[in-house]
């Protein structure tokens, strides 16, 4: 099992924009060989730290590393981070493994 986590800080004003493109291809990820969890999340009024609105966390769950790295090569994907690029402030991704 492969797990990623995805924090993406989006330019101002571009918040609505990258939620269009994200959710246009989720379906696309959702439908892929492998793929157990691809959620999109933002930050919940309440926690340690205020909300940014601009700030995303995507959390994937994988069967494998084949899958994984399928996942990444795709077309789709590739079209996804094109389009996202402009939108984009930073990224940070973590990949780990259950203890």
């Amino acid at each position: 099992m492969i797990y990623l986590v995805v924090t993406m800080q989006i330019k101002p004003g571009s918040r609505q924009a990258f939620l269009d493109l994200f959710n246009r291809n989720r379906p696309n990820v959702l439908a892929e060989d492998g793929c157990i969890q691809y959620q999109l999340c933002a930050d919940l009024a309440g926690g340690p730290i205020p909300p940014d609105p601009d700030c995303f966390t995507l959390l994937e769950q994988w069967t494998s590393e084949a899958h994984l790295q399928a996942h990444l090569a795709s077309a789709h994907m590739k079209a996804f981070s094109r389009e996202a690029a402009p939108l984009r402030a930073a990224s940070t991704l973590r990949k780990l493994q259950p203890c």
